[in-house]
């Protein structure tokens, strides 16, 4: 992540002058989970010397999914933080990208959306990773828009929508025609509250 900002704000050297779209996706917390400090210590304070202690691999969490690896309670704990402090990782660099905009005096203009592809099972449901089951904690991913001429702060949307949406959604705002392969809806009018109250259905397989 940290590779990807410095990548960012060069590209925003130019880019910000005019339209444009940039798209960061990191990486980080989808396999290996690695430790950053400080925020390891924060989430598992406690003494551990397993194999975990930097890291848990993609091979190994491959592994483990096989039932080849078998983690203890207290590795479950130890790969529980490092996950964790993967995505306190990335949001911190996030943060860094945000006040760099703010420093440049486009924080306000720039449609900023946040979301992910996938969560992960941490043995919610007896399994851990991703790639083997719909329920909530691998489907229900965050998405957050950040565009105060469009977008309300600090408003919360409670009804079904999807990462397909984003397309219209941007479409919308650039006052363009939403293709008509695009599969999602904006949700321009939603964050309104047009249309809000009623259930939205979403689809996953």
């Amino acid at each position: 992540a940290e590779d990807l900002i410095k990548v960012g704000k060069e590209f925003l050297k130019t880019a910000a002058n005019g339209r444009f779209l940039m798209y960061l996706g990191t990486i980080d917390a989808h396999v290996s989970w690695r430790s950053h400090s400080p925020w390891i210590e924060k989430y598992d304070p406690n003494p551990y010397t397993g194999p975990y202690v930097k890291a848990l691999t993609d091979p190994q969490l491959d592994e483990v999914v096989a039932g080849k690896r078998i983690l203890t309670e207290r590795d479950k704990v130890r790969v529980l933080a490092l996950y964790e402090s993967d995505i306190s990782y990335n949001d911190q660099q996030f943060g860094e990208l945000i006040a760099h905009l703010e420093k440049i005096g486009h924080k306000d203009d720039t449609m900023i959306i946040l979301t992910a592809d996938h969560g992960e099972g941490m043995y919610d449901h007896g399994r851990i990773g991703h790639g083997q089951s719909l329920r909530q904690e691998l489907v229900h991913v965050p998405l957050v828009i950040y565009y105060p001429p469009l977008f309300p702060g600090g408003k919360k949307i409670d009804e079904g929508v999807e990462v397909i949406d984003i397309l219209p959604t941007i479409a919308e705002a650039l006052d363009r025609p939403i293709p008509k392969e695009a599969q999602g809806e904006s949700l321009i009018g939603l964050a309104q509250g047009l249309g809000a109250g009623y259930p939205r259905p979403a689809i996953s397989s």
